[in-house]
This record gives C-alpha cells, structure tokens and sequence, in this order.
C-alpha cells in the first residue's frame, strides 16, 4: 500500500466520521 493510497483512505474514513458526527450534531 502506497502512502498516497494510505493517506487517501484515511481522509474517505475521516470524511465519513465527520458526516456521522454533522448528522448527530444536526
């Protein structure tokens, strides 16, 4: 796994517990 992969995984993961968080929050 290369680091650009890597990082980019982390950011989909990152996006989608943020999007959970907004729709908690709202």
């Amino acid at each position: 796994l290369s680091a650009k992969s890597y990082r980019h995984a982390r950011n989909d993961a990152f996006d989608l517990w943020a999007g959970y968080a907004a729709e908690l929050a709202a």
